[in-house]
């Protein structure tokens, strides 16, 4: 089978290494385009990078080989435990990535904590560390550990954070030594069907591919409507911004700047994030224009980063929506080109991640791609659900902005999720759910003080706390010095 994959984004070349493990494909051709280039933005990720990095390089961050380390390296890549929400609630509160279960059998009781509690020592040890800048690996228990290979990748009590640009010169790298993989350099313009089949995709400069399979990761352009026929569904009556303000900032205290978390700041018409990579801090303002002008958010954004008052933000604009099918008959959108939601809890590289998953299925003939298109339109929904939780639950209202989301009506989020954020019907969950989605709705809430209701008086136990840790800029430090 030969397999074309156009766009080289982010997306695009982690479709290629992961793909090119499938035995069943002889050829993978990528199609990069030296005349558009991606936005190169991206810089958090969610749980969901660790087992992507685990299946294409078998890189594994709870013992890293030394290709995983040089990887972060030339990456500028650093941890990330978890987020720190910072003005949703009554106090800030960093929501981590790795729970510990087995401290916590049941995540309602974390209702019964009294507002003088920290919950991020119920919750993690992660998360008391990350607002302390430490790092450690030795904490995971061993009910996290199963049969699945990927398990103990995913045990890794962190993520990443890294340069967008580099992630794509070291991905385009890695795919130099291997011999399935061709790239052609070239800019597509049409594809060409026979009935409903694509056979052939013809580039700008008269070159024509023919491949068994398709692949689109050209990001939020027309391309996807005018050769894969796509169709798209709209989330912007549901999440309202679809602007931000982006600029990198230097730093100016490093060792204090360098923590290993995003953080996730409420400004009167959307929110800041600030990630932290190796070589520089990336922030932005994520709002609405129908509540603000983008002069108006610039303006905003500047004045709220302080010690860097000379700084020109570029804007990116992007429309929360997904492709109605993203799988065809031999076709498949991925990444920004099936779909964005916004970047609030980072979810474009984890639904990218999740797509390729349901690709290597469908290519290795083990689910159609109509079981693929309800997988992945549920994986939208749960994500669009919990930013929109996250918006509902923010305590802010002194902006229409604010105003306007509290009274945001969805179908989906109240079918999905009411029973979870109303503390009713709990019996309905069993316990290896509890640990899963529910789980983020429970801690996020009682992260901004919100109860709901139990029926026990028990508490949960605090979590132990390492006994090693290591501070996370000596440690990257360290790394430079070692790989660079």
């Amino acid at each position: 089978m030969k397999v074309c994959i156009i766009g080289g984004g982010a997306s695009g070349w982690m479709a290629v290494h992961q793909l090119k493990h499938l035995e069943n494909i002889d050829e993978l051709v990528i199609v990069t385009s030296d005349k558009i280039p991606p936005i190169g933005v991206g810089e958090s990720t969610t749980v969901q990078m660790l087992s992507h990095l685990y299946k294409s390089f078998d890189f594994n961050f709870n013992t890293p080989s030394r290709e995983a380390l040089q990887f972060l390296v030339d990456t500028d890549s650093v941890f990330k435990a978890g987020v720190s929400y910072e003005g949703w609630g009554n106090k800030n509160f960093l929501h981590v990535f790795v729970p510990a279960r087995k401290q916590i059998e049941d995540f309602r009781l974390l209702t019964n904590l009294s507002d003088d509690d920290n919950i991020n020592d119920y919750t993690s040890p992660t998360a008391n560390l990350a607002y302390q800048h430490k790092i450690t690996q030795y904490f995971v228990p061993e009910s996290y550990h199963s049969s699945d290979p990927l398990s103990k990748a995913r045990t890794f009590p962190y993520t990443i954070h890294f340069d967008a640009n580099k992630f794509i010169k070291k991905m385009w790298s890695l795919a130099e030594s291997e011999e399935k993989i061709k790239i052609k350099i070239g800019t597509a313009v049409d594809l060409i069907y026979d009935d409903d089949i694509a056979k052939t995709l013809v580039l700008d400069n008269g070159e024509t591919i023919d491949a068994d399979y398709f692949v689109s990761c050209v990001g939020q352009t027309a391309f996807n409507q005018r050769l894969f026929n796509e169709e798209y569904k709209s989330y912007s009556d549901v999440l309202l911004t679809n602007k931000a303000v982006v600029t990198p900032l230097q730093y100016t205290d490093k060792p204090n700047q360098f923590h290993p978390y995003t953080v996730a700041k409420t400004m009167k018409n959307g929110w800041r994030w600030i990630t932290p990579i190796w070589s520089r801090i990336g922030t932005g303002y994520v709002f609405s224009d129908n509540h603000i002008s983008v002069d108006e958010a610039k303006e905003e954004l500047v004045k709220d980063i302080g010690f860097e008052p000379n700084v020109e933000p570029f804007v990116v604009d992007f429309a929360p929506r997904k492709i109605l099918n993203p799988f065809k008959k031999n076709t498949c959108t991925v990444g920004m080109a099936a779909g964005f939601l916004e970047p609030l809890d980072a979810p474009g590289l984890s639904l990218t991640s999740a797509t390729l998953d349901l690709l290597e299925g469908v290519l290795s003939d083990e689910i159609t791609a109509e079981q693929s298109n309800v997988q992945l339109d549920n994986s939208y929904n749960q994500w669009m659900s919990f930013i929109l939780l996250q918006y509902k639950t923010c305590h802010r209202n002194d902006t229409q902005f604010w105003i306007d989301h509290k009274n945001v009506e969805s179908e989906i989020f109240n079918e999905k999720y009411n029973e979870i954020i109303s503390g009713k019907h709990f019996s309905k969950y069993p316990r290896e759910r509890l640990v899963q989605e529910p789980s983020m709705y429970y801690i996020t809430m009682k992260g901004k003080g919100i109860n709901w209701d139990v029926d026990t008086d028990a508490l949960p136990e605090k979590v132990k706390q390492p006994k090693s840790s290591v501070d996370h800029y000596t440690y990257f430090k360290g790394l430079h010095q070692i790989f660079k």
